[in-house]
């Protein structure tokens, strides 16, 4: 039996559409190259994940899914914006790709 292949990430830093290929480049918090001692970590790109269209709006039905899950066990609330629209209703009229920060 084969072993399934565990990667941690702290999200998505950009998605990228090229060559009929969505790209998640996930991105986890690193510590600062700073001497700061109060310096915050800085995101860095550290894998990439590579899928169709079609597999990009299969895994988001699965993420839109478990949102939904996740707020009805109270583990979520609801998340607006600035005008008070939700984020899934933002998402809907997203008309193209772009970056995520």
């Amino acid at each position: 039996m084969s072993e399934i292949k565990t990667i941690y990430t702290d999200g998505v830093g950009k998605i990228h559409f090229f060559g009929n290929m969505l790209r998640l480049d996930l991105m986890d918090f690193v510590p600062s190259e700073s001497d700061d001692a109060n310096s915050k970590p800085e995101p860095k790109i550290t894998t990439r994940l590579v899928m169709s269209p079609n597999a990009f709006l299969a895994s988001y039905e699965s993420f839109m899914n478990m949102i939904d899950k996740l707020t009805k066990a109270g583990v979520l609330t609801p998340a607006e914006n600035k005008e008070g629209e939700t984020a899934e209703k933002v998402a809907e009229e997203a008309t193209a790709v772009e970056d995520v920060k």
